[in-house]
Parts: structure tokens; C-alpha cells; sequence
């Protein structure tokens, strides 16, 4: 089954602190990366992909900023 982060604080709070970890440990440290993990039967989580790049065009991150009237990954990286 899937769990909705933004309910369980705790463990959108351990998600948030694995993904630092990770990406600093791979010296990602500055700029967009896109971290998949998976939450195994002991609670453990698993890296999947760490990578240095942003998420796609139509990709829910760009979705839900447009929606919002944000800037896009897209349109921050042309505007910097």
C-alpha cells in the first residue's frame, strides 16, 4: 500500500532526513535532484534512484506549482 507523508510527520521527517543523508554522502549538495525510496516490511528505508536532476515537465512537482502559480524546475533553471 502507498502512506500519505503529510499525515504521518514522523515519517515524512525520517523520508526528509534520509534523502539529506543521502545526498550529501554522494556530494549532491546544491541545485535539484529527484531521490525514489522504498519503506521495506521493517520500517527500513531503501534508496531506489538518487540522481542530480529535476523531476519531468509533466511531472507532479510542476504540476502542482503551476496549479499553485509558482514557478516550474523548468522555469527556475531558465530564470537563473
Amino acid at each position: 500500500g502507498f502512506t500519505e507523508l503529510v499525515r504521518d510527520k514522523a515519517l515524512w521527517n525520517r523520508c526528509a532526513d534520509a534523502a539529506k543523508t543521502w545526498l550529501s554522502v554522494t556530494g549532491l549538495n546544491n541545485g535539484f535532484s529527484h531521490i525514489e525510496l522504498f519503506i521495506d516490511a521493517n520500517s527500513t528505508l531503501r534508496p531506489i534512484e538518487i540522481n542530480p536532476r529535476i523531476s519531468g515537465m509533466s511531472g507532479y512537482v510542476n504540476k502542482t506549482a503551476k496549479a499553485a502559480h509558482l514557478q516550474s524546475m523548468p522555469d527556475l533553471l531558465v530564470d537563473a
